[in-house]
């Protein structure tokens, strides 16, 4: 699936990436009809003209979530190096909407595909009238509210998310090993059987 490239997704890609984080809803207001090349080049000479491009792309490649990647610091790096100092943000630009359009690629496709849902994460939020604004790694966290998970007669670990979760076992499937944290709300575990639990470990 191709990702429409909007000025305010391209501009979400960029507080995101850049600068780890979701625009305030007055931010976004402020930037959302600009050009997003030349208003990039510009917050880049002010916000990065002292800091190396090996430590800028270190900051894009961390926050894409791709640090794994062998070699790639140094690739972006002499991307930056090669536009100029002029045109880095134009082509921190260039390398996001690039990057975005590689849902389908072997080695980046999983990358790319949680970097859109969070750049729409984002972008949603920033549109959202009264938005304060947040960070670009928690834009994009799915909560599934309401879970339900049931044990299995192997080692179960699960965690739940914000919502009341159900957690369902038998005397089959509940055992020592397991390791469940419902996480927030009001969560239940209801074991259905008629025998004998079997002791828990502490």
């Amino acid at each position: 699936q191709m990702a429409i490239s909007t000025n305010g997704t391209v501009l979400a890609r960029v507080a995101g990436a850049l600068y780890n984080t979701q625009m305030s809803n007055a931010t976004y207001k402020e930037v959302a009809a600009l050009d997003p090349a030349s208003l990039v080049n510009a917050l880049y000479a002010r916000d990065f003209s002292t800091t190396t491009d090996s430590a800028v792309a270190t900051t894009l490649v961390t926050n894409l979530g791709l640090s794994s990647i062998t070699g790639l610091n140094n690739w972006v790096a002499a991307q930056l190096t090669a536009a100029g100092t002029a045109n880095k943000g134009a082509k921190v630009v260039d390398l996001l909407n690039g990057f975005a359009q590689m849902t389908a690629d072997t080695t980046y496709g999983a990358y790319a595909t949680a970097f859109n849902t969070k750049v729409d994460a984002a972008l949603v939020l920033s549109q959202t009238t009264g938005n304060a604004g947040g960070t670009f790694a928690a834009a994009g966290t799915v909560t599934v509210a309401n879970a339900t998970f049931a044990l299995t007669t192997g080692t179960d670990v699960w965690t739940g998310g914000a919502g009341d979760d159900t957690i369902s076992a038998t005397v089959a499937t509940l055992g020592a090993l397991d390791v469940i944290d419902g996480g927030a709300g009001n969560d239940t575990l209801n074991i259905v059987d008629t025998a004998a639990v079997a002791t828990l470990g502490g």
